[in-house]
Formats: C-alpha cells, structure tokens, sequence
C-alpha cells in the first residue's frame, strides 16, 4: 500500500507557552507543507513494514509482553490487553499497520524541540477496536517542515544534500514514534509501562525502558543525530551531518552515515543496520560536542532570528481561502511531558520528544521566517517539482 487514508495536518498557530488553547489551522491536501508531511510519513511506514522491520516490531512488541508478563525481581506482573497467543503477534502487528494506513492520527506542525513526538490516549481494552485517530496524535517540528521546504526552493549547488538528509531523519523519528505507539496499542492507555529491558543505555532506566531508542538499536544499528556543517551555505536553515551513534554513552564510536546509503533508502532500497561512509574516519559524540553543535541546538538558539525574517504571502494551487480551526479534546495527554516511573506513579516511558542526542538540552523550537510564507503552500505544487516531494524521491542526490 502507497497511502495513508485521512490523514489531516494542521498548523498549530499558538504559541508553546498557551499548548492548552490550541489554534489550528487545517492545511489543503494539495498544499506544499501536506505533501512534504505525508511523503515523510509515507517513508517512515515502509520502513517498518520492510522484512527486518517489521520483524523488529515483532520483537518488540513480544519483549514488552513477555515482560510485563513477567517483571524483575518481586515486582508483580503489569496488565496489558494482548491476551493472544505469542505465535499470532506478526499477525497483530500486521493489523497495527493497517489501521494506521487507514485512519493515521492527526499530525500538528508545531513549535517543539525535537523533530517529532508521539501523543497517546486511553483508547480502550480491545485490540480489534484500535482506531489510531481517537489514540493518539503526531506532533512534527514546524521548523524542519519549513527547512525542507525553503530547501527545494535553493539551486542544487547550494542544498546539495540537505533535503534528503531532512526526509531521511523525519522517516526513522516517525519510526521511532509509530513504536511508541505500537506499545499503546498493546497496553490501551496514555502512558504504557516500558519494561526496563525494552531500552538502550540510558534512554531508559532502571524501572522503565525507551522502545523508540531499542528499536533504533536493533534495526538501525545505532541512534542517528545531526551535527552541523560549518561549511553549509544554508547555516541554521541546513539539516547537519548525520553520524550513527552505537548508543547514549558520549566515548563511544559515532560514523559519518554514508550518501549513498541515504539516497538509496529514500528510494525505497532498504537494507539494515545503516551503513556508514567508508571515507570518513570515526569520531565520538564528546569529539563532535568539540568542534560543532547539535542541529536540535542550532534551530532553538536561532529560531528567533529566524521568526523574525519576512514572509512571503502566495496561495496553494487550487487550494480553499476557507481554513478550518480546531482545539484537540482534553482526552488528549501530552507524550512528551515530565515522568516518573510505573511503579511511583502509574506512569509510562520516560518522554521522548524525539532529539538528536541523549541528554541535550532541549529549549524552543521555534517557527522560521517562513512559517506563513508563499513556501508554506507554494505554486510547485503543480509544476514539474510536484513529485519531488513523493515517498520515491530521493530530492538532489549528490555524493559527497
């Protein structure tokens, strides 16, 4: 399957300090910013429906049963809504996905620090019920929405690869986060208990685990984060340099993730774990910490000079004057807020506002210069760039 049915994207024009009243605006589906969302949304999913994918999934899914089955220690077992058989866990899995392609949560383009975070409801206690829209909700960060955009609006010598590093780190943090939810789909709550063995170094802890981060760990090899160019024309606006990291230790091996790698997982070429560049020599986390900074850094430190730049006023083709604004139910829980474990408070994982590195300091977010600009919902979207944003597209692929 191709497509994700009903899917809807609003623009959440409130500012982080109001989250509570929420004003969005509801994009066309023909718009610029829709089709960038829903190509990288498109990309993540097939990711995880991939053989080694979704076998990840499947492993997943039967460690956090298994687990909560059966804590450590004395600590009695934690209910969950999986009362099947194991064996029939790929089929389960399988019947995630298709919910998820037809009804995907809502996604709200928002100021947030990381590139993108999961929100989870109560839902229910059976699985065959699971409607992912009434579960849970998307949050992508305007900001690299933006970037991407501002990007297919530049020459080619000047973007070199940066759109198809973006496309590539929105893909595995939708990923990331779709495994979030595969865990609230096996538990039906807002706050689904981790098992600490469901975890990769110190993303978790000793009560609870990450699943996003073991997830990266077991199919990607590692944990991906971007550094920044300092020879990038684009500056603040440029998607970095992606590294593989084996885990959250900051002494420990980070590689350079090779081009082609990348231009042949944006066409749909998917092989596992992610394959490094041959040509550069290995660093660590504290070496890149040295000499650059983390592009999560880069766009919170600069995204008030960059709301501050002018907009560019332009309608989407054949797009509706009329926009629709909705506030999200108070069912709704914010994934990415404060934790504390299952066992003190009936919690879930820790958050995970998906970022480029374990223990950064995670500030606004803030919107770009191009947040209401011609950019948004540009006129390409009818010209000879409209597939360039498609889910087979590997944008301007040059090696470097």
């Amino acid at each position: 399957m191709s497509s994700v049915q009903n899917l809807e994207v609003y623009n959440d024009k409130s500012k982080r300090s109001a989250r509570r009243e929420r004003d969005l605006e509801l994009l066309p589906t023909n718009s610029t910013r829709y089709r960038v969302v829903e190509s990288v949304i498109l990309l993540g999913l097939r990711i995880l429906e991939s053989p080694q994918g979704k076998n990840s999934l499947i492993r997943i899914a039967t460690e956090v049963v298994q687990q909560r089955d059966f804590p450590p220690g004395d600590r009695p077992p934690v209910p969950h809504i999986y009362n099947r058989p194991l064996a029939e866990m790929p089929r389960w899995v399988d019947f995630f996905f298709g919910r998820l392609r037809s009804n995907f949560p809502v996604v709200l383009l928002c100021d947030i620090a990381g590139e993108a975070s999961a929100t989870k409801k109560d839902w229910g206690t059976d699985m065959s019920q699971y409607d992912p829209q009434e579960a849970s909700h998307f949050e992508f960060n305007k900001t690299i929405i933006n970037n991407m955009i501002y990007v297919r609006h530049q020459p080619p010598n000047v973007t070199g690869d940066n759109y198809n590093c973006f496309k590539f780190q929105m893909a595995i943090t939708i990923a990331h986060e779709i495994v979030h939810l595969l865990t609230g789909f096996l538990t039906g709550t807002a706050r689904p208990y981790t098992p600490p063995g469901v975890s990769l170094g110190n993303y978790g802890n000793r009560n609870m685990g990450e699943s996003g981060r073991y997830w990266e760990s077991i199919l990607l090899g590692g944990v991906v984060e971007f550094f920044e160019d300092g020879n990038d024309p684009l500056q603040e606006r440029q998607a970095g340099r992606p590294y593989l990291i084996e885990d959250s230790r900051n002494n420990v091996p980070a590689q350079l993730v090779s081009t082609t790698y990348i231009n042949n997982f944006l066409n749909g070429h998917f092989s596992f774990p992610i394959l490094t560049s041959s040509r550069a020599a290995p660093t660590t986390r504290n070496e890149l910490r040295r000499i650059s900074r983390e592009m999560t850094d880069v766009r919170e430190r600069s995204g008030r000079r960059a709301r501050a730049a002018p907009a560019y006023e332009s309608p989407a083709p054949e797009a509706s004057s009329s926009v629709s604004y909705r506030r999200l139910p108070p069912t709704h829980h914010s994934y990415s807020g404060s934790y504390s474990t299952y066992y003190a408070q009936g919690n879930g994982e820790p958050s995970d506002s998906h970022a480029g590195a374990y223990g950064s300091n995670y500030g606004s977010s803030h919107n770009s210069g191009y947040e209401n600009s011609g950019y948004e919902d540009s006129g390409y979207g009818n010209s000879g760039y409209e597939n360039s944003y498609g889910d087979n597209s590997s944008g301007y692929g040059y090696h470097r």
